[in-house]
């Protein structure tokens, strides 16, 4: 019980701030006595003034932070509407999903849209709807007879009143012409007649090939015949007794002496055979040792996305080169590999088959410099510093696609540095043109750090898009060698090919292109460029690649409508549609042994093989990778295609397939059965571009001679098969067989 002391102390306690007491003054649960009244509760403090607002408070976001916000929202609203497409029931028949888009007010197809594309269009479109109406539409389609039978397939087999059946009379067959240059006329008779005689050589090579198959066969039959003979003679022999020795000596010196000359005749058809080169080439591609990995190193500090091999150099008749071919029968085992960055650089690299490595150009050249100086040191530091200045600027935006001239000026040190030999495109929507050995002295020259920027000899402008790939014509100054044919007709190819997302690709001439050049590239240019020949549309969307005919007669283009598309530039028809991707082409090849063959890698993974002769027949499907193809690549010999090789050198061209893809694997395929051969990992990121390439002249056939013993050792260990692949996690690999 409280005392006065107590009492006298509560009332004269003042109340904290903020509260004031109940009734007369006293707070409130304070009794008047002087205690504390229970059956009241005290007031609880409200908040200080510094806490109370009158307004609500707003903070404002920075850019990036609302950016993301508005982003998240889109995400969030784009996987809601994922989320309801998939609950719509959407008919399967197109003629019903025509008849949907109809009924919307919709156009029931757009130019180049396939059937699923056209189903998930309406797919998309009901998802945005209000789902009472989106459930009717789709009942006005299906009930009235848009899923079954009649004319558009309903289930109640009457017509459905918003279908409109489309009659084969209103497909676009309609052929249009736009008028061309007096340039893009001449350009086309020249083409002509370089294909026609491309063609009749190449059937001569194949008709030798088909007289060589028939003697093969014709021999072995004849063999077969004299084996039975001589058993039927043997048997004769041991039922006549001793009696007749001294006949069966006699017979069996003849039979002798005739197998040693059917056994000669055997050997000179096994040269001249070409299956036995071709077969050769395909079991030493399946050998475990035959592609190994030799060398890998670093490009670029950005991925690397594209490379191509030298495949047909200008090769050089007086033999001033170190490394070159001392006899008719033997060539140089180096070969040069263009690299392109997503950097915007590019670079050229010395592909040694012999020690199995990869010798950037800079090292290159001053390994040559160094030997023709009085004083030849071999010094690593300086290697790695000229290894290191190998890139030049080729491009303000990434490199998307690099391709050598064939038949232009030679090896990188046999090049003319005033001669175009190489071609680059980037998404700055630009091709350029180059003279390797010329970047490459400039790249040595240039002080360590920042790769040069060279000029190049000329630039090619016009498309409205980024540029995917491109493709030099084969050219006519190699198709039969180097002999008077090729001379006839001068040196390198004259026409590009160019790949944009513009949806169109177009024809270029390059020497138009070089000779009139007179100003910097940085002084501005019309939009039409006079070396531009021809604009070819046709793809409905993006187009990513293109490959010659070997004949240099027909170009296939292929794009993200998941079409490729068989040209005749002759004419400016189409030859033929290849369709039966599910996704976009993002690679295509051509055979170039005979010509007959177009492989096509997707967004989907497959692999196909396409018969040109039956008009695009397709002829396999291989199931090439878990993820998309970047690349598919023919085998092609870097030997020239003369007469004293023929028809075996050619027959290993086109024999083998090479692709690559996303998974960070890179295979190689049999051509003519699609058997799997060889399977390379060793990238740990997806592999963005691979070539192959055949060194040397081709082998004999499986019973050709090892080598002698007297042989070099750099003649033992070139590979039969070298293959290169660049990948996203910035590195070169060389891969082939070293002894």
């Amino acid at each position: 019980m409280a005392g006065q002391g107590d009492d006298a102390m509560l009332e004269d306690e003042a109340p904290p701030p903020g509260v004031e007491r109940a009734g007369g003054g006293e707070a409130p649960g304070v009794a008047a006595g002087g205690g504390i009244d229970q059956r009241q509760p005290i007031a609880a403090a409200p908040p200080p003034p510094a806490l109370q607002s009158s307004a609500p408070m707003s903070l404002d976001l920075p850019e990036s932070s609302a950016a993301a916000v508005a982003k998240q929202a889109q995400a969030l609203a784009d996987a809601a509407a994922r989320q309801r497409g998939a609950l719509v029931a959407v008919p399967a028949a197109d003629g019903a999903v025509r008849a949907l888009l109809r009924s919307l007010g919709e156009p029931i197809t757009l130019f180049g849209e396939r059937e699923y594309e056209r189903r998930d269009r309406a797919r998309k479109l009901l998802a945005r709807m209000d789902p009472q109406r989106a459930a009717e539409a789709v009942a006005a389609v299906t009930e009235g007879g848009g899923v079954g039978g009649g004319a558009a397939g309903g289930l109640g087999g009457g017509p459905s009143p918003f279908f409109v059946p489309l009659r084969p009379e209103e497909a676009q067959t309609e052929l249009f012409y736009t008028e061309g240059t007096k340039e893009l006329e001449r350009a086309r008779g020249e083409i002509a007649l370089g294909s026609l005689e491309r063609a009749a050589r190449r059937l001569e090579g194949e008709r030798r090939a088909w007289e060589a198959r028939r003697r093969r066969r014709e021999s072995a039959a004849a063999k077969q015949q004299r084996q039975l003979q001589q058993r039927e003679a043997a048997e004769a022999a041991a039922s006549a007794g001793a009696g007749a020795g001294a006949a069966a000596e006699e017979d069996a010196g003849k039979t002798k002496h005739e197998n040693e000359e059917a056994a000669a005749a055997e050997e000179e058809e096994e040269e001249e055979d070409p299956d036995l080169a071709s077969d050769a080439v395909a079991s030493s591609a399946r050998s475990p040792s035959s592609l190994q990995l030799l060398c890998s190193e670093l490009g670029d500090g950005r991925p690397l996305s594209t490379l191509a091999f030298n495949h047909r150099p200008l090769c050089s008749s007086s033999g001033s080169e170190s490394d070159s071919a001392s006899s008719s029968t033997s060539f140089s085992s180096t070969i040069d590999l263009a690299v392109g960055s997503w950097s915007g650089c590019a670079s050229v690299w010395r592909a040694d088959a012999a020690s199995g490595s990869l010798l950037s150009s800079s090292s290159f050249l001053s390994s040559r410099r160094g030997k023709e100086g009085a004083n030849n040191t071999n010094d690593a530091t300086s290697a790695a510093s000229a290894s290191s200045r190998s890139w030049w600027r080729a491009h303000d935006d990434r490199v998307t696609g690099i391709a050598w001239r064939p038949f232009s000026t030679g090896t990188l040190a046999q090049a003319s540095t005033a001669v175009v030999d190489l071609a680059t495109a980037s998404a700055d929507g630009t091709a350029r043109l180059w003279s390797s050995r010329a970047c490459a002295l400039a790249a040595a020259s240039a002080p360590s750090g920042a790769p040069c920027s060279p000029r190049p000899l000329a630039e090619l402008k016009g498309h409205a898009a980024r540029l995917a790939r491109l493709a030099w014509h084969p050219g006519f100054g190699g198709g039969g060698g180097q002999g008077e044919e090729g001379a006839g007709r001068g040196a390198g190819s004259k026409f590009l090919a160019t790949a944009s997302f513009d949806g169109s690709w177009r024809l270029w001439d390059a020497e138009r292109a070089t000779a009139t050049v007179a100003a910097p590239i940085a002084a501005p240019a019309s939009s039409a460029s006079p070396s531009c020949l021809l604009e070819q549309e046709g793809h409905s969307r993006a187009v990513y690649c293109l490959a010659w005919h070997p004949d240099g007669a027909l170009l296939v283009s292929a794009g993200l409508d998941a079409l490729a598309r068989v040209h005749d530039v002759r004419t400016g028809r189409t030859a033929c549609v290849l369709s039966g991707h599910a996704k976009g082409v993002l690679a295509v090849d051509v055979d170039p042994g005979t010509g007959s063959t177009v492989a096509t890698g997707a967004e989907d993974g497959s692999c196909r093989l396409w018969d040109l002769r039956a008009r695009g027949r397709p002829l396999a499907t291989l199931p090439a990778h878990s993820s998309l193809v970047s690349t598919c690549r023919f085998l092609r010999s870097s030997a020239p295609p003369s007469s004293s090789l023929s028809p075996s050198a050619g027959s290993i061209e086109g024999r083998l397939l090479l692709t690559a893809g996303y998974d960070g694997e890179a295979k190689v395929w049999d051509a003519r059965d699609g058997r799997l051969l060889r399977t390379l990992r060793g990238h740990e990121g997806r592999v963005m571009a691979s070539d192959v390439v055949a060194l040397g002249p081709p082998p004999s056939g499986p019973r050709a001679s090892p080598p002698k013993a007297s042989s070099s050792r750099s003649a033992a260990a070139v590979p039969a098969l070298l293959v290169a692949t660049s990948a996203y996690d910035r590195t070169l690999k060389l891969w082939g067989r070293l002894d």
